[in-house]
C-alpha cells in the first residue's frame, strides 16, 4: 500500500495534493499512469518513486524542473559515459558543494544548486578530458 504524505508547496505553502500524469500531462497518454504530488495553487509539482509513492525530491515550479533537468544533463555524463561510478560521481558531487552526500539529490536541490552542479559536472568532465 502507498502512503499519502502531506507535503507543503515551497513556493506557496500550500498543502500538495497526490495527483496522476493524466492531469499533469494531458496532451502525453503515455505519462498517465505516473503519479505525482502537486500544489494546484502554484503549479508546482513533484514525481513520485514508484515503489514507495515518496517523492523524488521537492516540488518544483517551471524554472526549477527546468534546472533540474539541465543539472542532470551536464551531471549525469560522468557516470553514464563511464568517467566515474554513479557512486563516484555522486560523492565528488557532494564533496564539491559542501554538503553530505546522503543530501546530495539533484531533485532536492534548488535553482542555485542546480547551477553549481552543471559547472561542477562542466569543470570535472573538461578536467577528465584534458588528462592524457
Amino acid at each position: 500500500m502507498v502512503e499519502i504524505m502531506q507535503i507543503n508547496c515551497d513556493y506557496c505553502d500550500k498543502p500538495a495534493e497526490e495527483t496522476t500524469g493524466a492531469v499533469i500531462y494531458p496532451k502525453l497518454p503515455k505519462l498517465a499512469h505516473l503519479k505525482l504530488y502537486a500544489c494546484f495553487a502554484c503549479g508546482a509539482y513533484v514525481g513520485t518513486h514508484k515503489n514507495s509513492g515518496h517523492p523524488l525530491g521537492r516540488l518544483a515550479n517551471k524554472e526549477l524542473r527546468i534546472a533540474k533537468m539541465q543539472a542532470h544533463k551536464s551531471f549525469d555524463i560522468l557516470w553514464s559515459d563511464n568517467h566515474m561510478t554513479r557512486d563516484e560521481a555522486y560523492k565528488y558531487l557532494a564533496k564539491s558543494m559542501g554538503i553530505k552526500k546522503q543530501n546530495c539529490h539533484i531533485g532536492m536541490f534548488n535553482e542555485n544548486q542546480c547551477q553549481q552542479a552543471i559547472n561542477i559536472a562542466k569543470a570535472k568532465l573538461k578536467q577528465i578530458k584534458e588528462t592524457p
